[in-house]
Formats: structure tokens, C-alpha cells, sequence
């Protein structure tokens, strides 16, 4: 897997080539780190990516959440069959997609305990 993260319009762009999985995530993490503490609006280009396992869903949903808790917008672009194909074998819907890798579609009062818990950033720059 190979991320690539450039900068476009005031938003960091985070190209994601290859596949999202389980082995390949080690590196990744610190990447994404240093995204969220720029502050900009992301966007997660999937349009390079091959493979994903759930490992590699949970890292962009993990994403998706420490963005919003620290008032970051994200979203996904470029969307492959195989992203796609990855969320089917999970069962996420159309509109789970939405919720999590976009913008929220639940009204708060749908969700006051998810609300607390996306308030506590899951990806953080460590001290030193």
C-alpha cells in the first residue's frame, strides 16, 4: 500500500493506492496522524485502491471519526468496485457508507451516545 497526501483547494488529499489491509497498516497510521494535525478538510482518495479487508475499514472509519472529533470535514472520493465489494461483505449500506464516510445523515437526537463517543479523537499526534 502506498499513501500519497497532497494538498488541493485548502484540503489535504490522501491518495491511497493498493491494498488497505491488515499487513499494510503499520506505516499508515503516522500518516494519517500527521493529516489530522494540519487541520484541513480531508479528502481520502480511493481510486487507487485495490484490496480491503475489514482491518482496512475500520482504519478509515477510525479516520473518519478523529477527523470529526476534531472538527475536520472528510469524505471519500474516487470510490472503487473493490471498496465497494469490501462494504457489501460487511453489510454496510448506501447510507451506512454516507454516515461513515461522509457526512452524517442521523440527526444528533438519533444518536447522543454515538455523539460522546465521536467527540474523543481515536488518532492522535503523541507528545515528543
Amino acid at each position: 500500500m502506498e499513501i500519497k497526501v497532497t494538498a488541493e483547494d485548502g484540503r489535504s488529499v490522501v491518495s491511497i493506492a493498493g491494498d488497505l489491509r491488515i499487513g499494510s497498516l503499520a506505516g499508515a497510521r503516522g500518516e494519517l496522524v500527521a493529516v489530522l494535525a494540519t487541520g484541513n478538510e480531508i479528502a481520502l482518495d480511493l481510486g487507487g485502491l485495490g484490496g480491503c479487508d475489514t482491518a482496512g475499514l475500520q482504519f478509515l472509519l477510525m479516520a473518519c471519526a478523529s477527523a470529526r472529533a476534531n472538527g475536520q470535514r472528510i469524505a471519500t472520493i474516487n470510490q472503487t468496485a473493490e471498496f465497494q465489494a469490501a462494504l457489501d461483505r460487511i453489510g454496510l449500506c448506501a447510507e451506512c457508507l454516507q454516515a461513515g464516510f461522509g457526512e452524517p445523515v442521523a440527526s444528533q437526537d438519533d444518536h447522543e451516545a454515538d455523539d460522546a463517543a465521536a467527540s474523543r479523537p481515536m488518532l492522535q499526534p503523541q507528545p515528543g
